[in-house]
């Protein structure tokens, strides 16, 4: 057998060598490129989820406060509160009565559509509580739902009929004697949201009724 013969009857070691580096770079090469995408396709999943978060929330908020009503109520102390209160000083620091609530069409017999909703801001998350009931007994609970995360702080803004502005609601100016439980939402409200990932996000929110008074029934009510 002739050495040409011999060397076309397999493959050397060097040749097989240079064949399995091939593949291997061809392996590394591939694998980097298939994490890549994973990667990417998390990253991906993690802002639209964020994204869907965000405008969740604002939906929500949006919903509420345009559905809001002039009716206080009585908390599981029978304390009277206004129909809706706003401070960054409380824990909850949003709380008003919500109307338009849709009741299963199984219930017999009157029942309210006005309930109270409230948000709070707890581990660098935002928080909705609502309670199935206006007037509270002792023993109710509210049903909390997580909106979304990131939110280092928050800043209200409130304004009334006249578009004066107040940090704080109710607040009653000189001269008004009424009872806070008495005085109704405001007529707008602009939220200042520090977010860590989106940065300040402020939105404003026109509250219905606005500056409409409470009637007698509904203070009766209360």
């Amino acid at each position: 057998m002739s050495s040409a013969q011999r060397r076309q009857s397999g493959f050397t070691l060097l040749e097989v060598l240079i064949a399995i580096s091939i593949l291997t770079m061809f392996a590394i090469g591939g694998f980097a490129a298939l994490n890549g995408a994973i990667k990417t396709r998390s990253k991906v999943e993690t802002e639209l989820q964020a994204l869907g978060d965000l405008q969740r929330a604002m939906l929500m908020l949006s919903t509420d406060l345009n559905s809001a009503r002039s009716r206080p109520m009585r908390d599981r102390y029978g304390e009277k509160l206004p129909a809706l209160i706003g401070s960054v000083n409380r824990d909850k620091f949003l709380e008003f009565t919500r109307g338009g609530v849709r009741r299963p069409a199984a219930l017999v017999g009157d029942f309210s559509n006005l309930q109270r909703i409230a948000y709070t801001l707890e581990d660098e998350r935002l928080w909705r509580y609502r309670w199935s009931v206006l007037d509270q007994a002792q023993d109710s609970e509210p049903l909390a739902t997580p909106l979304m995360a990131g939110v280092e702080s928050i800043e209200l803004k409130f304004y009334n009929a006249d578009l004066q502005e107040s940090s704080e609601w109710p607040k009653l100016q000189r001269g008004d004697e009424r009872e806070l439980e008495a005085v109704p939402p405001p007529a707008g409200l602009e939220m200042l949201i520090i977010t860590k990932k989106w940065g300040e996000i402020r939105r404003v929110f026109i509250v219905n009724p606005g500056a409409e008074e409470p009637s007698e029934d509904q203070r009766n009510e209360s």
